[in-house]
């Protein structure tokens, strides 16, 4: 812990922490205007967390990804237990596949935010088939038949602001 720990700078450390703070509260915010579906709709968790793996070293946004569903959890009892298993491995994918498709696709966002995005469908439905009982091909179906507004969403808004969150990061890049 201490080695990692001492390799991540304060500035990113910050930024993961208000990342991970966004990703917890934003859903309370839509659960609580829109009820539970809302936040099945525009994702709000998923945003944060991959803005997380554009803008942030692997570590930092790993830890967002873990751990945001894990408190949001712990503060409203969503996502529920049942899928927290499926929640954490589809936003750890989001968060891995976008910092790494961010460096292979020569830093562009919206291509990397989109490739994420597949990545994290297409490894589920996998997932799916095992006899492990992890996740539904219906669960990945419904996922995108619900959420399609958020994916949207997160396509056109995320170049900005990861933009402006890279540019705060930049000289702390940790590989």
């Amino acid at each position: 812990m201490e080695i990692i720990l001492s390799q991540v700078k304060i500035k990113t450390l910050m930024l993961a922490v208000g990342l991970g703070a966004a990703a917890v509260l934003t859903p309370l915010v839509f659960h609580y205007f829109g009820g539970i579906d809302i936040g099945r709709t525009f994702l709000p968790m998923y945003f944060f967390v991959m803005l997380a793996g554009l803008a942030l070293n692997w570590r930092s946004a790993l830890g967002v990804a873990v751990f945001a569903p894990i408190l949001s959890h712990l503060i409203s009892g969503m996502p529920v237990a049942a899928m927290m298993p499926t929640v954490i491995l589809e936003l750890i994918i989001y968060t891995l596949a976008a910092g790494l498709f961010y460096r292979l696709f020569n830093k562009n966002i919206w291509l990397a935010a989109i490739s994420a995005i597949l990545a994290a469908k297409i490894i589920l439905a996998g997932i799916s088939f095992l006899p492990i009982h992890f996740t539904t091909p219906s669960y990945i179906i419904d996922s995108i038949k619900i959420g399609w507004r958020g994916i949207l969403l997160q396509l056109i808004s995320m170049p900005f602001l990861a933009k402006y969150i890279i540019k705060l990061v930049a000289d702390e890049k940790i590989q």
